[in-house]
């Protein structure tokens, strides 16, 4: 299952963060992506990007 009843969803508080582990947390780079409507160019959300080492970690973490 992707998500539980029990799983908090981001707030302003944790967005950026990433979610692994059952837990959110910061990604490992501080580098973030601009998501836009491609209407009109305005910035729908930012969302972390994550590097190997956050992919790894997920990984590493879907496996257990």
């Amino acid at each position: 299952m992707l998500l539980d009843t029990q799983t908090e969803l981001p707030t302003d508080d944790i967005y950026g963060h990433n979610f692994i582990d059952g837990r959110w947390v910061f990604p490992a780079a501080p580098y973030e992506y601009e998501i836009r409507n491609p209407t009109d160019s305005t910035v729908s959300a930012v969302v972390p990007l994550s590097s190997r080492i956050d992919v790894n970690r997920a990984i590493a973490a879907a496996r257990q």
